[in-house]
């Protein structure tokens, strides 16, 4: 059975279920930034968010960068995942 989105405020329900996200298994698999890059969806919503669906986590913005809707494949959401590694230079 789907777990609801009741916990959160009514102002984030609304602002979820625009965008098709009605249950909180929708919501667990789905980046961080891409929530951020909703209008009106910003850090505080996203606290909510990480309460309900991965209670003991925080997001925080890649150093240097701010979600702003412009078209780079971290605002857009499609950027791939980043994994800790080293750049050498020879």
């Amino acid at each position: 059975m789907a777990t609801p989105l009741d916990p959160l405020s009514r102002r984030v329900r609304v602002l979820l279920s625009s965008h098709g996200i009605t249950t909180a298994e929708q919501l667990a698999v789905i980046h961080p930034l891409i929530l951020l890059g909703i209008r009106g969806f910003g850090y505080k919503s996203l606290r909510e968010v990480e309460a309900l669906v991965r209670p003991g986590t925080r997001y925080d913005r890649p150093e240097g960068h701010w979600p702003c809707r412009c078209e780079c494949a971290i605002c857009r959401g499609t950027a791939p995942p980043v994994i800790d590694a080293q750049l050498t230079v020879d």
